[in-house]
């Protein structure tokens, strides 16, 4: 075979794991047409995702292991349709691969150390308020103009881009549509975007680009996330469709509240309570528009 496919569960607990693993692969059915296995010792979780790094990006994860018997790529399962063709061809740069996550992994540490001094300084105490809003821009510039590629890095710019909005909507604007654009060690920073102008949305009086960027930002969310039938796909359309309503843009809001209504559906997690919800909210923009 070419090709050999294991799903090994790590996490749950021994005494209850085969129970459950069992009945999960059952009620995937023809979905998960591979072997499924479960660990019993620790040995996958410490060797492979403890001793890879792997543990802060959280399950599920992926690891190739090519024809060489080498360590050819980790990586969510998602990305695997691009990765796996060049591997089984044996077109994979390995050393390319193991330069950009190298390099990937300087970034993130970069950025997660940018964001403790944001946060706390060098003497490890809580920054105030009053620097974080007068001097942090000037903090983040300096480190960014040292280092340009965690400018858009999605905790950097959730810090900045929160700052510029309080201070300067039009820069917050033009550096937030850079910021959903631009992937560095991680995706675009849109969720990132999207929920600072949820928060801001009725703290701040915002101007209508910024709107039109969470809506573009939320949309990429939606877009990109892997498994929508865990996601609350149906909060975001519900948020997008009343900042269309606030931008007079009523028959979009219309049309993104309809698509609210749709997603609920196959929402794994939904309410009879949250469809009412948003049933109501459409037939209210419907009524008003027709005003």
């Amino acid at each position: 075979e070419r090709l050999i496919i294991l799903g090994i569960d790590i996490y749950e607990k021994k005494t209850s794991s085969n129970t459950k693993v069992k009945a999960f692969v059952d009620s995937m059915g023809y979905n998960m047409d591979y072997t499924v296995a479960s660990e019993d010792s620790n040995f996958m979780a410490v060797d492979w995702i403890n001793g890879t790094g792997e543990k802060d990006n959280g399950i599920p994860r992926s690891f190739i292991i090519n024809t060489e018997g080498q360590l050819a790529w980790i990586g969510h399962p998602t990305d695997l349709d691009e990765v796996l063709p060049n591997i089984l061809d044996n077109t994979w740069d390995l050393k390319q691969a193991l330069s950009k996550r190298n390099e990937d992994k300087r970034l993130k540490d970069l950025s997660d150390s940018l964001i403790y001094e944001l946060t706390y300084g060098q003497n490890g105490n809580e920054r105030s308020e009053r620097w974080k809003n007068d001097s942090a821009l000037l903090f983040i510039d300096k480190a960014t103009t040292k280092e340009p590629l965690i400018k858009y890095a999605p905790r950097i710019a959730d810090y900045t881009f929160s700052i510029l909005l309080k201070t300067n909507q039009q820069k917050a604007y033009e550096y937030g549509k850079a910021a959903i654009k631009t992937a560095t060690y991680d995706e675009p920073a849109y969720d990132e975007i999207g929920g600072l102008v949820e928060f801001y949305s009725d703290k701040l009086n915002l101007m209508p680009e910024i709107y039109r960027l969470g809506i573009e930002a939320y949309q990429n969310v939606i877009d990109n996330f892997p498994y929508p039938e865990i996601f609350n796909i149906p909060k975001k359309y519900n948020k997008m469709a009343e900042w269309y309503w606030n931008l007079s843009e009523k028959l979009k809001a219309i049309e993104t509240q309809e698509k609210a209504i749709k997603a609920v559906k196959n929402y794994q997690y939904y309410s009879e309570k949250e469809l009412s919800e948003y049933k109501s909210r459409l037939e209210t923009y419907i009524k008003m528009n027709k005003k």
